[in-house]
C-alpha cells in the first residue's frame, strides 16, 4: 500500500514541468527556513516532566505549578539563563496556586495547603 503511495507520488513529480518543479523546491525551502526558526523559538521553551497546572507572576518570578512540583523562574534573566529553580514543598498531587495579598502563594492539594515564601 505504502508503495503505491510513493509510486503515484513519483509519478506525480516526474509529469510536472521544470518550472512547476522549481516553484514547488522554492515553496518546500521557504518552508524549511521556517521551520528553522520555529526551532530556534523551541530553544527558549521550558519543559516540564508533569502537565502545568497553575502559574503566576509575581513581582519579577514567575511560578510554575504541576502536580508533583512547584518551579520559579527569574523573568529578569531571559533568555540568558533558563533555570528553573525548583522550591520544595510537603505535598503531593498539588491542584492550584492561590496569591495573598502581600504577594505570597499559598499551594492547594486534595489534602492540605502550604504557604510558600517568595524568593
Amino acid at each position: 500500500m505504502i508503495q503505491i503511495f510513493f509510486w503515484a507520488i513519483r509519478e506525480e513529480w516526474n509529469n510536472k514541468s521544470q518550472e512547476e518543479k522549481d516553484e514547488l523546491n522554492r515553496i518546500n525551502k521557504e518552508e524549511y527556513d521556517k521551520y528553522l526558526e520555529e526551532e530556534k523559538e523551541w530553544n527558549n521553551r521550558i519543559i516540564l516532566k508533569h502537565s502545568l497546572r497553575d502559574f503566576f507572576i509575581v513581582r519579577d518570578n514567575l511560578y510554575l505549578l504541576t502536580t508533583e512540583e512547584l518551579f520559579c523562574y527569574d523573568l529578569t534573566k531571559y533568555p540568558d539563563d533558563r533555570e528553573l529553580v525548583k522550591i520544595e514543598t510537603k505535598l503531593t498531587k498539588m491542584l492550584k496556586l492561590i496569591k495573598t495579598s502581600d504577594n505570597r502563594i499559598v499551594i492547594v492539594s486534595a489534602e492540605s495547603y502550604e504557604l510558600i515564601p517568595l524568593i
